[in-house]
């Protein structure tokens, strides 16, 4: 027992001094010289600079932008998520997404030409219909329809002969 107590009391002797060396770094520090003053300074003592403040910083919101894994990128715009469809010269991208009722689509033409969604479907309730979009838009421009009930949407571009299309699947 005498032998342990020995033991336990070295480990915490080195621990103290240890301890000392840590909380009292001036006595083996190295000292340089500050510059500014010319005073000796010990290496290890900390300073503090405080920078003074010129202009208010500015503050962007961030906006989360994700690619769905139902296809497309999502951006939260005003609290409702918008998911994107490009149109170019080659057709709609990506081809069929799946959104959640009350989510937003924002069909954006990156074509040469012109783009007018329209929807490409039989069933003759205005539902569907709510996709159609009233005039064309010119390249850089954009196209955006909320989608309050889950249904399945076949749209195209009506502007061109090939007839583009896609879908999108409301839940």
């Amino acid at each position: 027992m005498d032998q342990k107590n020995m033991i336990l009391g070295g480990a915490l002797l080195i621990i103290v001094i240890l301890g000392a060396y840590v909380l009292w770094p001036e006595a083996g520090a190295p000292v340089v010289e500050d510059i500014a003053s010319s005073t000796p300074v010990t290496a290890l003592e900390p300073t503090v600079a405080i920078p003074t403040v010129t202009q208010k910083p500015t503050v962007t919101p961030v906006v989360p932008v994700v690619v769905s894994p139902t296809g497309g990128q999502r951006s939260l715009e005003n609290n409702v998520w918008v998911t994107e469809i490009v149109y170019t010269d080659s057709g709609f991208s990506p081809v069929n997404i799946k959104i959640q009722a009350g989510e937003e689509v924002r069909f954006v033409n990156q074509s040469s030409g012109a783009m007018r969604v329209v929807a490409n479907t039989k069933d003759s309730s205005d539902y569907y219909k709510l996709i159609n979009q009233g005039t064309a838009v010119a390249k850089g421009k954009s196209y955006q329809v909320s989608l309050f009930k889950p249904g399945l949407f076949i749209y195209s571009n009506s502007t061109v002969q090939w007839n583009p299309s896609g879908s999108i699947t409301v839940y």
